[in-house]
């Protein structure tokens, strides 16, 4: 949690696009990798870094054909900020926990009567949301493969 915390305090300081994507990779994965601890299987949160990591590559082209090739700033003060807010937040968390009485929180979470299961997903409710999400994720995808031409090659334009 509390790398979660560094990466994400890391996320606000800075302003060069392609450290910002470098940052969000390594928030999908440290989220995947507790989803999947969290679950039963680990192909729920398989799935869903497949998905943040195919939506930032999109990002990653468009900001890579708009941004100008900037150099990046050194990261030590930029580091002590966030590792110091950080370090705070967690103290005020641990505090605001022995007040509240919820020291066993996190083993309640795991039990396995808290489990989320992935079957829950295309259960009678929810099957119609998914199916028409897959839908409209591989039109999105057929379009934008029609739209770009492969013909004029890549979006960034060379010097």
């Amino acid at each position: 949690m509390s790398l979660s915390m560094i990466i994400t305090t890391t996320f606000m300081l800075i302003n060069n696009p392609l450290m910002l994507s470098i940052i969000l990779i390594f928030q999908a994965i440290l989220t995947s990798s507790i989803m999947g601890q969290m679950t039963l299987s680990f192909w729920f949160s398989y799935i869903m870094f497949l998905i943040i990591i195919g939506g930032m590559m999109v990002i990653f082209i468009y900001i890579t054909s708009l941004a100008s090739n900037e150099l990046t700033q050194p990261l030590m003060k930029i580091s002590l900020i966030s590792i110091i807010m950080s370090t705070i937040f967690m103290l005020f968390l641990n505090q605001m926990l022995k007040l509240m009485n919820m020291e066993m929180l996190p083993n309640e979470l795991i039990s396995p009567n808290y489990i989320w299961s992935t079957k829950m997903m295309f259960n009678e409710p929810n099957w119609m949301i998914t199916l028409i999400m897959m839908i409209y994720l591989l039109t999105t995808m057929i379009i934008v493969t029609k739209i770009v031409s492969t013909n004029k090659g890549s979006l960034r334009q060379t010097n």
